[in-house]
């Protein structure tokens, strides 16, 4: 009996010590959702958070929204509908109040402030940190968060969740900016993207994050320079992230609205705070295109309309950033005028999670499908090479298609550079180029004073697959494209001898092209085709044509630059001077290129 009393006293004590724990653990969740008005824990019998259910997708259930997204003149409420009234709708909102960064802004672990923070996707496991069901109208706020931008953007994203907690809907993204159209020009861009996607330490595409570090560790002694590995500096797949973008026209119409890849896209320039972005319509987004003319009357070789893209570029303008900030658009429409191979581009005004981003320029993308969208050509039977630089300096790497193109590519300009042109028919050279298209890109850099190239910014394709007379680029012959134009000085400095420079350059790890071209002037014929096309651009780039291109061109920039300067710097009377520079450059170029060009033809003698 004994024994049993002093069992039963040993349980009824640890009876006691389990409600004392169950009552302070509640009494502790009591506490928090009563100073945590923000608090709201998750509607299941237990009370307790479940674990993130997975995406299962139901045909048919859809979430709509009692307002478009879109330009709307003041605030109002926003309702949300689901397709399916037993399931509940799950969304988070991103709409900041001011542009600046403060205090409470997250810092990455590498030291980068969370500037574009926000667009995070709705998550049934964070109702306390910025999810939300939803139970009552939205308020979407009007009164614009800057001094410096006329908008205020507010950003939903909804999911719909079923009685397990599922997600049954893909996320729907609606974006509201207050304001008015009319104070943007052309296009006007609204990316979303998760902040983590951005700033997060290992998976971050704007910070230096991990890979910084771990270059830091396994190299201690390494100088940290511009090469320095960074997260933003990677490329490939693997740093590519979800994101949902949203165009609107110059009506304030929403004319692209998807989910699509983004990467950070250029070279140098990807150390600059506004860096450039590249988007990519893939399948397992969604839509495998961006179906939509971006650029108007763009069309391929053949006369055709160019609806639809794989890619698109954002671009910063490079080197031209806080500049004019469309040179090489300028150049490339110049090109199209002297009929050489073009990159179309036009402006837009780019906001990322609500804040303004950036005027940046849509650009096709130069790679295969750019080929396959001019040419007609496959993109699977297209090789590119193009040129890095690395630790050893300046070098061929494949942009596009096989590996192997760099070492063909390298070969056949090696023959070019070591044949004796001299007393060798020019015939032998259109075996490997196209002396047409190599002529023209060749005199065109030149005419223009591009001295980042030839060196660098080197952009050559060809065709792998079966010969064919039939039809354009179909010869398994190297052709270049121009890309790249913007350095400060191209197109400004008229009194430099850029065809003696680029025959001296020698800065490329391989054959250089300017020892190709080198080579090649040895051959008579190929010589007086040369000359002859270069002196011709004296006649062609004429003040009127160049006048022409930069009065339209000033026209369509100018409403979204007078916004960019107020976060980025810069004036009118700046950018006026620099167009006047381009003026300048085309009224007195062509006078010393054709001293440049006697000068030349007295040291053959």
């Amino acid at each position: 009996m004994v024994k049993n009393a002093k069992m039963f006293l040993i349980l009824a004590v640890i009876l006691l010590i389990a409600c004392f724990v169950f009552v302070s653990v509640m009494s502790l969740e009591m506490d928090e959702s009563v100073l945590n008005p923000t608090f709201t824990p998750v509607p299941t019998s237990s009370n307790i958070k479940p674990t993130p259910k997975p995406i299962v997708i139901e045909e048919g259930v859809t979430i709509t929204a009692s307002k478009a997204p879109g330009f709307y003149n003041s605030g109002f409420l926003l309702e949300l509908f689901c397709s399916n009234e037993e399931y509940r709708i799950l969304y988070t909102i991103t709409s900041h109040e001011a542009f600046e960064c403060d205090e409470n802004t997250k810092v990455a672990k590498t030291g980068e402030e969370y500037v574009y923070s926000g667009g995070v996707m709705p998550d049934i496991d964070n109702l306390d940190q910025g999810s939300y069901f939803y139970e009552e109208s939205i308020r979407i706020p009007d009164k614009p968060y800057s001094a410096k931008d006329p908008v205020r953007i507010t950003i939903i994203r909804a999911i719909a969740v079923n009685e397990k907690n599922e997600c049954v809907t893909d996320v729907y993204t609606f974006t509201y900016i207050i304001g008015e159209r009319t104070l943007y020009g052309k296009y006007f861009v609204s990316i979303c993207i998760d902040e983590e996607s951005l700033y997060g330490y290992e998976e971050g595409i704007f910070i230096k994050g991990k890979t910084f570090d771990d270059e830091r560790k396994r190299n201690p002694e390494r100088s940290v320079n511009s090469h320095f590995p960074r997260n933003y500096l990677q490329k490939g797949i693997e740093w590519e992230r979800e994101a949902h973008i949203q165009i609107f026209d110059i009506m304030g119409n929403l004319v692209v609205d998807q989910k699509v890849g983004l990467r950070i896209n250029g070279g140098a320039s990807r150390h600059f705070s506004v860096k450039s972005l590249k988007i990519y319509a893939r399948k397992k987004y969604g839509k495998g295109k961006i179906e939509f003319e971006i650029f108007e009357g763009l069309e391929d070789n053949y006369g055709r309309p160019i609806k639809e893209f794989d890619k698109l570029i954002f671009r910063n303008s490079g080197n031209d950033f806080t500049g004019i900030m469309f040179k090489d658009v300028f150049l490339h429409r110049l090109a199209r005028e002297m009929g050489l191979d073009w990159q179309e581009g036009t402006p837009c005004t780019v906001y990322i999670n609500g804040k303004y981003y950036s005027l940046m320029n849509i650009r096709e993308s130069m790679d295969g499908d750019y080929i396959e969208s001019r040419y007609c050509i496959p993109s699977e039977f297209v090789d590119m090479v193009g040129i890095t630089y690395e630790s050893k300096g300046f070098i061929y790497t494949s942009s596009y298609g096989s590996e192997t193109a760099v070492s063909k590519f390298e070969e056949d300009m090696s023959m070019l550079v070591n044949t004796d042109w001299s007393v060798h028919d020019i015939s032998e050279m259109e075996e490997v180029i196209d002396v047409n298209n190599f002529i023209e890109y060749m005199a065109y850099q030149i005419y223009i004073r591009n001295t980042d190239w030839p060196h660098n910014n080197v952009l050559a394709w060809r065709y792998r697959g079966i010969p064919s007379k039939s039809f354009e680029g179909r010869n398994g012959k190297w052709r270049f494209l121009i890309k790249d134009m913007d350095y400060r000085n191209v197109f400004v400095d008229y009194f430099d001898n850029t065809l003696r420079d680029v025959l001296g350059n020698r800065m490329t790890k391989g054959p250089c092209l300017g020892e190709v071209l080198n080579s090649c002037l040895d051959n008579q014929e190929f010589r007086e085709r040369f000359l002859s096309y270069l002196l011709g651009f004296c006649n062609r780039i004429t003040p009127e044509l160049v006048d022409a291109l930069l009065f339209e061109m000033r026209n369509d920039w100018r409403t979204d630059i007078g916004i960019f300067w107020k976060y980025h710097g810069g004036d009118e009377s700046e950018w006026l001077w620099r167009i006047e520079q381009l003026k300048t450059f085309a009224r007195l170029r062509g006078d010393y290129i054709r001293k440049f060009v006697d000068e030349f033809i007295a040291s053959l003698e």
